[in-house]
């Protein structure tokens, strides 16, 4: 396969994984990716290495999901009178305007299911689809500004798709750290970011650092788990019955 047709997957990829809201598609465009960049290293590196770098995003998205897979992601709630009985099944009432729990079982009930019925924003930065859809966009066009100006490989077939391949990782990566708290969707975006410049020193190299490749890898391992770990946290109203504020939903 032509590698400028190989970065087509690439592209969807990390699309599902920037544009979206859904914590589930997110995860699925990051694993979706690190597939992509698995076929990329492949094609100019070989199989094994390729192959390595799908297990590692098998792994990561893995682990991520395996963290928060027994915790109900609640939808959008219509009002706070129908959803809160499904989103708080064991809370007795809530204070809608302050977002906290009056009464019940306060462990039950998720952060995002206040949000949702109380409208609070606090300090996310609130996106819609289509403003999120023309930044992923802008991202492409800067990607390929700076793939055919600086291009990671000087000479060889397809160094310009490899180069657009990571910058568009790390620009795309970045932007989706940065337009919110919530640890998931900005854990995604470090992800990206990382095995980006993973993809980049793999390719350099040519795969000739398996040590420092294998550190990289590790630290990505590591940063899933404590993605986990932190998504997990947030998802779940603490005892006090206060609320991380996020926009993401499910």
């Amino acid at each position: 396969m032509p590698v400028s047709l190989s970065l087509a997957p690439l592209i969807i990829a990390v699309a599902l994984a920037a544009v979206t809201k859904s914590r589930r598609i997110s995860l699925l465009g990051l694993g979706l990716q690190y597939a992509a960049t698995g076929l990329l290293v492949a094609q100019t590196v070989g199989v094994q290495v390729g192959l390595s770098q799908v297990a590692l995003g098998v792994t990561a998205t893995g682990v991520i999901w395996l963290s928060i897979s027994d915790v109900a992601l609640p939808r959008r709630s219509r009002s706070p009178s129908t959803d809160v009985a499904d989103n708080a099944p064991h809370a007795d009432a809530v204070d809608w305007k302050n977002g906290t729990l009056l009464q019940g079982d306060p462990s039950v009930v998720h952060a995002s299911s206040l949000r949702d019925a109380s409208g609070s924003t606090g300090h996310e930065l609130q996106t819609s689809p289509f403003f999120r859809l023309m930044v992923f966009a802008l991202c492409l066009v800067g990607a390929f500004g700076l793939a055919e100006n600086y291009p990671l490989i000087a000479v060889g077939v397809g160094s310009s798709s490899f180069s657009f391949a990571w910058y568009l990782l790390a620009i795309a990566g970045a932007f989706v750290a940065a337009m919110t708290q919530d640890p998931l969707p900005r854990g995604v975006g470090l992800l990206l970011l990382l095995n980006g410049a993973q993809f980049a020193y793999t390719v350099w190299t040519a795969g000739a650092h398996p040590n420092l490749l294998a550190i990289l890898a590790v630290s990505q391992v590591v940063l899933a788990l404590l993605i986990g770990h932190l998504a997990r946290t947030w998802l779940v109203v603490p005892e006090n019955g206060t609320e991380p504020s996020s926009g993401d939903t499910e």
